[in-house]
């Protein structure tokens, strides 16, 4: 109902984001940002749009002038995550039994791409003869390419003589191999070993882990 009221502000507001070239995923989330200020707008004022005033504006995010549970917080300090030295982080991948679970370390910790970039690697994504791998669509929507070491190679090597079906997804999901391995489940393996290993080690990459 709402969006037949406002649909030509709502078409409007999707040309102009369009326009801008922001993803899919974008666009849909500020439209739905859109929406819900326009459907408080239905439900509590009676006014056309160009009429609403700032200060009714300002309601919409407040609530109230000087409500100190909904004024925004002011930002707080986040701790950097901790760098272990080459020392640690090769015990840390060796200590992996599982083949599969260490090549996601081996990966990580060898081009520093994130996990979501990990999920959706493919086997055509790899050039063993350049020792490198392809990065799809990145948040830039760029593909961009890293470097792997000879230790992750070769780790990935034996991976992919474990693995009867060498296509498709490098690491499909455990029930659904037309899908992905989701992000928890690689957590999940970082923690669990975190926890026999002793040290605190997530696979959240940055330039500066690059090491093994």
């Amino acid at each position: 109902m709402i969006k037949e009221i406002y649909q030509n502000y709502l078409n409007k507001f999707y040309e102009m984001l369009e326009l801008q070239d922001l993803t899919k995923n974008t666009i849909k989330n500020y439209t739905s940002f859109l929406l819900q200020y326009l459907t408080w707008i239905n439900t509590n004022l009676s006014k056309y749009l160009e009429d609403i005033s700032y200060d009714e504006i300002r309601l919409y995010i407040l609530k109230k002038p000087f409500d100190k549970y909904e004024v925004p917080f002011m930002k707080t300090t986040r701790k950097l995550p901790t760098i272990y030295s080459k020392e640690i982080i090769f015990q840390f991948i060796d200590s992996f039994k599982n083949i599969r679970h260490k090549a996601y370390a081996a990966i990580l910790y060898s081009s520093g791409i994130r996990v979501s970039e990990l999920q959706h690697l493919r086997y055509e994504d790899f050039s063993r003869k350049n020792m490198m791998l392809r990065i799809k669509e990145t948040k830039s929507r760029t593909d961009r390419y890293a470097i792997l070491s000879k230790n992750a190679l070769a780790i990935l090597t034996k991976y992919w003589n474990s693995n009867r079906k060498p296509k498709g997804y490098l690491f499909p999901g455990y029930h659904y191999r037309n899908k992905s391995v989701s992000k928890n489940t690689i957590n999940n393996v970082f923690n669990d070993r975190s926890k026999t290993f002793g040290v605190k080690i997530t696979p959240v990459c940055r330039k500066n882990h690059k090491m093994f």
